[in-house]
């Protein structure tokens, strides 16, 4: 069996949609992903000459709870659908199915995905930006390298998960977000 691994980074998650689908339409069929929200996401395809049946989509929602996670899970299983995420760590969850019924059932529902992860992006440059500030104090502190450079990486990482987030808001219809 043939086995292709690919990273890959998207702007949108109907772009990331489109890329599966025609991958499945080259007899290839996703069995695995890694959800890394800052970087490149890694995509597992084996080769399969009925991949073209499949098809996919992308919802994103974090979880409290692990049953929280299995309750969702079930309820897409019982319409036809396969969650493809390890764990419910993960916020991106990309379903699989032979079945041609959307996961999401008005335009509403996929706003909501879009809020979601609005929402992440303006914690991590939230997150970041106060990671900046204490590392940036320990540093004048203490005067330890270390804390210089985790003060550098917190200031990119705020400006990329800022920027993140600015570009997913553009997305998203004002009246929306109240």
């Amino acid at each position: 069996i043939m086995v292709k691994k690919i990273s890959k980074k998207f702007k949108s998650f109907e772009e990331e949609e489109k890329w599966l689908m025609e991958l499945a339409q080259d007899g290839w069929r996703l069995v695995s992903y890694d959800d890394n929200d800052v970087d490149t996401n890694t995509y597992k395809f084996v080769e399969d000459p009925s991949a073209s049946e499949f098809h996919y989509q992308i919802d994103y929602r974090s979880f409290n709870k692990k049953s929280d996670y299995e309750e969702y899970k079930e309820l897409f299983a019982e319409s036809g659908w396969t969650i493809l995420s390890k764990s419910w760590f993960y916020s991106k969850h990309i379903f699989i199915s032979t079945t041609k019924n959307k996961i999401f059932s008005d335009n509403v529902s996929l706003v909501e995905r879009d809020i979601n992860r609005y929402r992440v992006a303006k914690l991590y440059a939230v997150f970041f930006v106060i990671q900046a500030i204490i590392a940036a104090a320990l540093y004048f502190h203490f005067d330890y390298a270390y804390f210089g450079a985790a003060t550098l990486f917190g200031i990119v990482a705020a400006i990329y998960n800022g920027i993140d987030a600015r570009k997913r808001r553009k997305k998203i219809p004002s009246v929306s977000l109240g």
